[in-house]
């Protein structure tokens, strides 16, 4: 005959997963210096284009939202000409992806253009 019983902890999986909470718990104090970071950037005018460039040069890959200026075609021309010196000159690459996002990669980081299908 047995005294004492084991209790039985029951653990519920939740129903779905917050990534808000999730991203506000896992925040780290500071950037983490020789950690790859992916940064999401919204361009609504050129003059952004300069942060967003040295983003990349700082060695962050940048996935970026040209959407608010892709009807300005001069626009347009000067951000090609500004992306294509930045990757010349940190030997970096860049990819479309979709029609008005960019994927901006840094030195050692390569964009693997084929697409997966399964």
């Amino acid at each position: 005959m047995a005294f004492f019983k084991k209790k039985e902890v029951k653990t519920e999986a939740p129903a779905y997963l917050d990534l808000g909470e999730y991203a506000q718990t896992h925040v780290t104090s500071g950037e983490d210096k020789g950690t790859l970071h992916i940064k999401m950037a919204e361009m609504h005018r050129y003059e952004d284009m300069r942060d967003i460039v040295q983003l990349v040069y700082d060695g962050n890959v940048v996935v970026m939202d040209f959407s608010p200026v892709s009807g300005d075609d001069i626009v347009m021309k000067r951000i090609g000409n500004e992306l294509k010196q930045m990757t010349n000159d940190i030997h970096g690459d860049i990819a479309g992806l979709g029609q008005t996002m960019l994927i901006l990669a840094p030195a050692g980081v390569k964009v693997d253009r084929q697409k997966l299908r399964f």
